[in-house]
């Protein structure tokens, strides 16, 4: 698990160093790499603190925003609605065109990464559960926040793409709020950079604590006792220190894929996070939890159910 959550948090905090980059240097006109610089900079600042205390009531907010954000981004592209960019096929074996399975990577892994949103569970339940103790709003409101998570996406999805001529998307590594921003000015780019410092800023610094504490972990007292209090610091900022080089070399060679790193990222880890381990958990609370929530959904815990899905999964991963 160790493992995977690190390629997790080093996955994301590269996609989110890109993803803010790219943005900002359509909206603004700086290079992108300024902006990786500065980004790096506010991650060392809040890395220096130890820690972020975020709220539910913080999160649910510019969750609000950022909704509000999209759908007036969403609508403004529908303004200029074309029916023949949504209607574009590139498909394989139609018009003589090969298979190309890279494209069908890219569309599972980032499908995938849409349920990964239950990892927040393990960042907010607790909180959540001192106002609940039964779980039943946890258990009820998960789903349905992953199922209006995909409605918002299938809208936005259909806004772009209905609106972006298909060659520039296809050229686009970044975000889809560049193009965006190129055909409709400003006022998108400027909506735009909020809605991915809002959204993005947040998990940029929460994965950056996060890789950074999964690194001071693996030293053991006695290592960190003999490098002191400045060089566990060190050690632990070198993955940080890392991902950022990477994504500096990224930006620079213009060799960063925005929506490719995340679904290589959405099939070979979200495979083990959403599909895997949530059913091994599942089983083991079965067994031996202490505490039966208010809601209880019997037919997950079916052992042929939970074999059925880890196979599904590890289906996937090996097919990638």
């Amino acid at each position: 698990i160790t493992v995977v959550l690190t390629a997790f948090s080093f996955g994301l905090l590269l996609i989110f160093y890109l993803g803010i980059s790219s943005t900002l240097e359509g909206s603004t006109g700086l290079p992108a790499e300024v902006w990786l610089i500065v980004l790096f900079g506010v991650g060392l600042y809040f890395l220096t603190r130890g820690s972020l205390n975020v709220t539910v009531a913080f999160s649910f907010l510019i969750t609000i925003i950022n909704t509000v954000l999209l759908f007036i981004i969403g609508l403004l592209a529908l303004s200029r609605f074309n029916t023949d960019y949504l209607t574009y096929t590139n498909l394989p074996f139609l018009n003589g065109e090969p298979f190309n399975p890279a494209i069908y990577a890219s569309i599972i892994g980032v499908i995938m990464g849409l349920f990964s949103a239950h990892m927040m569970v393990g960042v907010f339940g607790k909180m959540i559960l001192e106002r609940d103790p039964s779980g039943r709003a946890l258990v009820r409101g998960h789903p349905t926040g992953i199922l209006a998570v995909g409605l918002i996406n299938i809208f936005w999805v259909v806004a772009v793409n209905g609106s972006v001529p298909p060659a520039e998307l296809v050229a686009e590594s970044g975000t889809a709020l560049v193009p965006l921003t190129a055909q409709f000015g400003q006022l998108v780019g400027v909506l735009g950079a909020v809605f991915v410092v809002l959204s993005m800023g947040l998990g940029f610094i929460h994965f950056s604590i996060a890789l950074f504490n999964l690194a001071r972990e693996r030293l053991s007292p006695q290592r960190a006792n003999s490098l002191g209090r400045i060089g566990t610091f060190l050690v632990s900022l070198s993955p940080v220190i890392l991902v950022f080089a990477i994504a500096l070399w990224m930006s620079i060679t213009g060799s960063g894929s925005f929506a490719g790193i995340l679904g290589f990222l959405g099939i070979v880890v979200d495979s083990l996070m959403i599909g895997i381990f949530p059913m091994l958990l599942l089983l083991a609370s079965r067994r031996k939890g202490e505490l039966v929530p208010g809601v209880v959904h019997r037919f997950l815990g079916n052992r042929v159910l939970a074999i059925a899905i880890v196979l599904l999964y590890l289906f996937i991963l090996f097919l990638h």
